[in-house]
């Protein structure tokens, strides 16, 4: 009887989602950004909460 879906190791996700929003500050910092400054900013904003979700997930897992 399958209970349910759980997330295993996330090592990796967690290592590729660091390392992107890292770039994207970088990026953010540029003075040669100003055209896609916007979305730049967006794109740390949604990795921010990718990362925010997959922690809760995992917490709320631990719990369960």
């Amino acid at each position: 009887m399958e209970r349910g879906h759980y997330i295993g190791s996330v090592e990796e996700i967690s290592q590729t989602l660091e390392d992107n929003i890292l770039i994207l500050q970088s990026l953010a910092a540029s003075k040669y950004i100003r055209s896609i400054k916007t979305r730049v900013a967006q794109w740390e904003k949604d990795l921010n909460i990718i990362a925010d979700v997959k922690d809760l997930w995992l917490k709320v897992q631990t719990q369960w």
